[in-house]
């Protein structure tokens, strides 16, 4: 008797003990779905946490040291419009100072501070405009990209690239972050804030992303490593300071982005500063490349840009040095601003420089009855080259250059006939 209530006790013992493990797995099962979202959800709150205005004006202050210059620091100034892939432009001011002084680097003489500005715009008809100098334009650059620009120089002026997810090949890297190349979710932690941490590996490398799932799974932080011989070839990655002597190679690369201070800014989380951090790594030791710290001070969404006049085209009337690189590489330098237009100017043909070595060359190969009768010169000036002669459109509508350096030349080449006819008719005279 005592045995079968034992046996009992013992039986209602154990089916409580199971019972209460049986809750707590479920309990457990649901707590750590509840703490691991769905990844699908996940990427899709992400999207839209990036889902900006394109149209965008924006002003920044950064200020990153690179082993470049080893003890300073670069500070910047950065304003950038972009209204499409049609309409963008982008100012910097920089400056390398002393990191205790704040005064401006002196190296051979030469204050180290640099001006850009450069923009794309249809006027232009596919011609990129570069102005540079150490505080204003003092040298304009224009490149002939045809019809279309690199995809990767307008990506940096998009309101895209606040959002800080961006690779060095040019890409966004939320394009190639999709739910078969994620190997990982968990919930985590970051600097005492939730977070869900994401790994994948992507073409441009190894990818952790913490997201925040309290601020609808905007980004807190992201790290790329890139392997060499994997994701990047050497030639594409900077090779460590003493390489020469060491022989040492780089064997990754690591990029990583912090975030702070989000802001809603017309209904979009922003934020208002990061901190970017790149190194280098080869066998147990590690190289920085730079560390910047960057903060948007302006930011606005659709802005007016016709009515803030950031696309109207700058007066280059002081600048002397004007060169278009062309499609093939090739650089065309007598270039001149005026109201508005780049001209090409015609090349200046020395005519007496060229008739002396004319006759020097035929001296010693006639004979007396050649000599008294003058080669025919060719008209035949060769097939025009594209951009050998033209007016590179600005904002007015003026008759091509070409038709000038045309006109120029002719009158030269007659100058050139008659010089040399009458030069020959005088040797003539005095032989006979």
């Amino acid at each position: 008797m005592n045995t079968h209530r034992n046996f009992k006790t013992c039986l209602l013992s154990f089916m409580t003990s199971f019972s209460f493990l049986v809750c707590f797995l479920a309990i457990f099962q649901v707590s750590s779905a509840a703490e691991t979202p769905d990844v699908e959800s996940v990427l899709k709150a992400f999207r839209e946490s990036l889902d900006w205005p394109e149209k965008v004006a924006a002003e920044r202050t950064s200020s990153y040291m690179t082993r470049h210059y080893p003890g300073k620091l670069m500070t910047e100034t950065y304003k950038s419009w972009y209204d499409s892939a049609d309409r963008f432009r982008v100012s910097t001011q920089s400056r390398v100072v002393d990191p205790d002084t704040g005064e401006i680097h002196v190296e051979d003489s030469d204050p180290q501070e640099f001006w850009k500005d450069s923009f794309w715009i249809p006027e232009m008809e596919g011609v990129y405009i570069l102005a540079m100098g150490a505080t204003g334009p003092d040298r304009v650059r224009l490149v002939d990209y045809g019809t279309e620009i690199d995809r990767r120089s307008y990506n940096h002026y998009s309101s895209n690239f606040f959002q800080g997810l961006y690779s060095i090949s040019g890409q966004y890297l939320q394009n190639d972050l999709t739910v078969d190349r994620i190997s990982k979710v968990e919930a985590g932690e970051l600097e005492g804030q939730a977070s869900v941490i994401i790994e994948a590996e992507l073409p441009d490398g190894y990818l952790t992303l913490w997201l925040s799932p309290e601020e609808g799974y905007t980004m807190q932080k992201w790290r790329l490593v890139s392997e060499v011989g994997v994701h990047r070839t050497p030639s594409e990655v900077e090779q460590p300071s003493h390489a020469e002597k060491s022989g040492a190679a780089t064997e990754r690369r690591v990029v990583e982005y912090t975030f702070y201070d989000r802001q809603d800014i017309e209904g979009f989380n922003v934020p208002m500063e990061l901190k970017k951090l790149s190194w280098i790594e080869y066998g147990d030791e590690k190289e920085i490349m730079s560390d910047e710290t960057s903060r948007l001070t302006n930011l606005q969404f659709n802005p007016d840009f016709d009515a803030l006049g950031v696309f109207a085209m700058p007066d280059y009337s002081n600048v002397s040095e004007i060169s278009l690189i062309k499609p093939d590489l090739t650089v065309i330098k007598n270039l001149v601003w005026n109201n508005g237009d780049f001209y090409v100017l015609p090349e200046v043909v020395d005519v007496e420089r060229q008739l002396d070595e004319g006759t020097e060359s035929l001296k010693g190969t006639r004979t007396t009855e050649e000599e008294k009768t003058p080669d025919r010169l060719s008209l035949n000036l060769g097939e025009k080259q594209q951009g050998d002669g033209f007016k590179i459109s600005g904002t007015a509508q003026l008759p091509v250059i070409a038709a000038l350096a045309a006109f120029f030349l002719l009158l030269a080449l007659a100058a050139l006939v008659w010089h040399f006819r009458k030069k020959t008719t005088r040797e003539g005279e005095s032989r006979e």
